[in-house]
């Protein structure tokens, strides 16, 4: 590894096709970084061995015995940060993305502004490919509701533009972040609990608890191939999604805010969800998990 301040991040879990474009598309940056590739628990064919890695510089491997999530597999990516002091800056990114050769340095430029505040960067992400198109937005900083426990990403399916930077976000999504070391060192990452999905809503939330900024720059920009990690429809997405809308709530909000998230899910949200089920699911297993995931959330201890 160099001698850069900057570390980035990711995970695979058998994808190893698709970190391999992501660390080709890093290979071409204009900017100095170390990667570390946490392996969580891939097969065989689908894990990186030395003679990938050893094709781009600065580059290591942690490989995990199974796989501990999103959260888990970063949270490794975070601790090798932590014990390793010659790193001012953390970028956590999917392994589902590309990045533009200069993405860094924007990033860079803003973090400097805000040197003595705690705060999270996220970038301008657009779809890889949206219609045959990659300049469409995914997400251009975030919305979320307290009452319905719901995220929006601002100008989603907008042409990309290059706007002023953003402060007044109320999450970013955990698809890049770029995160300075005292930042890090305060909120210690992200809770191993959620497995999947909201660890980014907490993560913001607690951010906010401490007076943080949440800043998207949309003059940093990366592309995203939405839902190659996961599959969009399965029963146990479905079960996280909602469980943990209601454990990011009653970790870090009032009671009040839960209460109205419940009756959000009785009134509204649960009929969205059957939609979904209904309309785009094969598996009768998404039914059961919507309501499992109701009851876990606001039931099971955290």
């Amino acid at each position: 590894m160099g001698f850069t301040t900057i570390l980035i991040t990711t995970v695979n879990y058998n994808q190893k096709q698709v970190t391999l474009e992501l660390l080709k598309s890093l290979n071409k940056c204009t900017d100095d970084f170390d990667i570390l590739l946490i392996d969580n628990g891939s097969n065989q064919k689908e894990k990186l061995h030395n003679k990938d890695i050893n094709l781009y510089s600065n580059t290591k491997q942690i490989e995990l015995d199974k796989n501990y999530g999103f959260t888990g597999g970063f949270n490794k990516g975070i601790e090798y940060f932590l014990n390793h002091k010659k790193y001012k800056y953390l970028l956590i990114i999917n392994n589902d993305t590309e990045v533009d050769k200069t993405f860094i340095k924007p990033l860079l430029n803003t973090a400097e502004k805000y040197k003595n505040k705690d705060f999270i960067i996220a970038p301008q992400i657009l779809f890889y490919n949206y219609k045959g198109k990659k300049d469409i937005i995914w997400f251009g900083g975030g919305y979320y509701n307290k009452w319905t426990g719901t995220t929006k990403h601002k100008n989603i399916y907008s042409p990309q533009y290059l706007k002023d930077t953003n402060i007044d976000n109320d999450y970013l999504t955990g698809c890049a972040l770029f995160i300075p070391r005292h930042t890090i060192e305060k909120l210690k990452g992200f809770n191993n609990s959620f497995f999947a999905y909201s660890e980014d809503v907490d993560l913001s939330l607690r951010l906010k608890e401490i007076h943080g900024e949440l800043i998207y720059e949309p003059k940093s920009v990366i592309w995203h191939k939405v839902s190659v990690t996961s599959r969009k429809y399965s029963p146990f997405s479905f079960y996280l999604q909602i469980r943990n809308s209601f454990w990011a709530t009653r970790l870090n909000l009032k009671r009040r805010y839960l209460l109205s998230q419940i009756l959000y899910f009785l009134i509204i949200k649960q009929f969205i969800w059957l939609g979904i089920a209904i309309i785009n699911g094969k598996d009768l297993k998404l039914i059961p998990a919507i309501y499992k995931g109701f009851f876990d959330g606001i039931t099971k201890k955290i």
